[in-house]
């Protein structure tokens, strides 16, 4: 009786065996029928969208900002936000001189590196504008000159793209 369980069970997992198998190679077919249909777009012409690469964390900054230069940097992008929407001319003036003030005292006790990794990172400004907003800021060079120069230098611009 032992020999005829033992036979029993030995013919179940031959059984066993065989539909695992069978299920196997089933799912295998399956697996290879939805890679072509998975390809669709060889025969329509058009590709799936690009996988897009994880984007690499920009390096921390080599400075520390304190709790007033914080409050600097955030004032910087505020104000230079109303100097782009700002209507009145008074207005967009005082905030373009208070901006220069502003980023004078972001300078102070820093090198040249970190004062422009600075107005880049913290305020979105390039070197050149922070130069001009500081000029305003101490009255080196008044509003208007400004503007002339910079309309004069996109007109010429212009003129070159025309051409």
């Amino acid at each position: 009786m032992a020999s005829e369980q033992t036979n029993q069970a030995i013919a179940t997992a031959r059984e066993l065996i065989a539909a695992g198998k069978k299920a196997a190679a089933e799912g295998d077919v399956i697996i290879a029928q939805r890679r072509l249909v998975s390809r669709h777009w060889e025969c329509r012409g058009t590709r799936p969208a690009p996988v897009q690469k994880p984007q690499r964390k920009p390096d921390p900054p080599e400075y520390v900002l304190t709790s007033t230069d914080y409050d600097n940097a955030k004032a910087v992008m505020t104000m230079m936000k109303l100097v782009q929407i700002g209507k009145s001319g008074s207005l967009r003036a005082a905030a373009c001189r208070d901006v220069g003030m502003r980023i004078d005292e972001l300078r102070h006790n820093r090198n040249e590196a970190q004062w422009r990794d600075i107005l880049h990172r913290e305020c979105g400004l390039s070197p050149r504008r922070a130069y001009e907003l500081m000029a305003i800021a101490t009255g080196a060079k008044p509003l208007d000159q400004l503007r002339t120069k910079t309309s004069a230098r996109v007109e010429k611009h212009l003129e070159k793209a025309a051409a």
